[in-house]
């Protein structure tokens, strides 16, 4: 079985522009090729339109980026109420849990997910020995708190793309957080990263679908995600 099934619940009208779905995917995918291991990405894309009413937001305009995430995983075809870890590890789950978001100097560019100089990955969770962030085997380029969470800085190539790549990694699998993850784009500055006179022009938050030996499935319950601006 080669398949992700998504389930969309409550697709309607919400308290506010920054309040998503609750959302379930559940897939089973067989390992791929290491230069392409990514099989499926099961998101909810944030509108920044919607929130900001343009299509991207400089960076040297955006004062703050809170969210409110809660999200598991759990083997099987139905909602875990909590991370089922040890079921999990047994059934050789290989994925992540993360925001995904593409920058550019130029506002068209932004916008896309393939033309765009760099992406900016959050993760909140890791499942896999082979679920790396680009850039793991050069080691561990910058630290920072956020609330409480501790995230460790991985940068590379992604050789596919050419684009170049920031993966901040929270030190263990976070399933509820709550905090402004603009600080995290802040400091990218100087490793080489987006600046101020960058444009963010796409923001997900998903899981990437590596491979399983049986079905498991991501739930969200919830995502909240803002973008203020001066």
């Amino acid at each position: 079985m080669r398949a992700v099934y998504v389930t969309y619940y409550e697709n309607g009208t919400y308290p506010t522009k920054t309040v998503g779905p609750k959302f379930t995917a559940t897939w089973q995918y067989d390992q791929g090729p290491e230069s392409q291991p990514v099989h499926a990405f099961p998101n909810a894309k944030i509108e920044i339109n919607e929130i900001v009413n343009a299509s991207t937001v400089q960076l040297s305009n955006l004062t703050s980026m809170p969210v409110d995430i809660a999200w598991t995983y759990g083997s099987g075809d139905v909602v875990a109420s909590t991370l089922d870890t040890s079921g999990l590890s047994d059934l050789e789950l290989n994925s992540n849990v993360c925001f995904d978001m593409f920058l550019d100097s130029d506002p068209d560019k932004a916008i896309t997910t393939d033309n765009s100089t760099y992406e900016v990955m959050i993760w909140l969770g890791q499942f896999g020995l082979s679920t790396q962030p680009i850039g793991n085997t050069l080691g561990v380029k910058a630290t920072k708190v956020v609330n409480e969470t501790t995230f460790d800085l991985y940068d590379g190539e992604n050789s596919n793309t050419g684009q170049k790549v920031f993966t901040w990694l929270a030190e263990g699998n976070t399933t509820d957080f709550v905090g402004n993850i603009g600080l995290l784009l802040d400091e990218l500055s100087s490793y080489g990263g987006p600046t101020t006179s960058d444009y963010l022009g796409y923001i997900a938050f998903g899981s990437e679908a590596l491979y399983v030996t049986k079905n498991v499935t991501f739930s969200v319950s919830e995502l909240s995600l803002d973008l203020q601006t001066s």
